[in-house]
């Protein structure tokens, strides 16, 4: 049987989608050797610990929304069926994510705003002109 080739990128999709599946490492490495290159077991994992890494390295924004995203999905496909229970589920779910979702926003707030606040010349306070006023009718005396 002819080897198909693929990219790396290509390759580490297979092998995640594969394992995601329930397929184990050794099935995997087994399948990749008669449709494209003979792997070790060890490169097979490193491909699927590439792969992993990647997909965890997105800000958690992006997560969070993809999560929320799949269960209006889930929602939707739940009521259409008739899962009314599955749906429900679905919608505490939902208002989970919704509150981490605002959480989140507010923490990113919070961190524009204290950086906002680095750049900023402080103001001279009351105290500190009293003191430096002072100090000047001082030296010209």
């Amino acid at each position: 049987m002819a080897q198909k080739t693929v990219s790396t990128v290509e390759l580490s999709a297979e092998v995640s989608r594969l394992l995601l599946a329930g397929h184990s490492l050794a099935d995997v490495t087994e399948y990749l050797g008669q449709e494209h290159a003979k792997l070790t077991t060890a490169e097979v994992a490193d491909l699927a610990n590439d792969w992993f890494a990647a997909a965890a390295a997105i800000p958690k924004d992006s997560r969070l929304g993809w999560c929320l995203e799949a269960h209006r999905e889930l929602y939707r496909r739940m009521i259409e069926i008739a899962d009314f229970a599955g749906a429900t589920r679905a919608v505490i779910e939902i208002a989970k994510l919704s509150k981490e979702v605002a959480q989140s926003a507010q923490t990113q707030a919070n961190k524009r705003t204290k950086q906002t606040d680095k750049n900023e010349v402080p103001w001279i306070q009351l105290d500190d002109w009293t003191e430096l006023s002072s100090t000047s009718k001082s030296s010209r005396n």
